[in-house]
């Protein structure tokens, strides 16, 4: 819950937060805009990675034994 609440305010009241739903929205539209797309791109697929790691951790955790079929 605590990094449900993180994120939600990084991507609700930070300029990134707000590129990452206008990248979203429409890639072309943003690139017009200036933003940079393949910055925002690459580190919205770092955050996937490691918020996805940090899952994984958590229910490995929970289960006490590595399951490839959990998800």
């Amino acid at each position: 819950a605590i990094f449900y609440v993180l994120v939600w305010l990084w991507t609700k009241k930070t300029t990134i937060g707000r590129y990452i739903f206008a990248l979203g929205g429409s890639e072309e539209v943003c690139y017009i805009s200036g933003v940079n797309v393949n910055f925002i791109r690459i580190l919205v697929y770092v955050l996937s990675g490691a918020f996805t790691g940090l899952a994984g951790v958590f229910i490995f955790s929970r289960v006490l034994c590595g399951d490839p079929t959990s998800g």
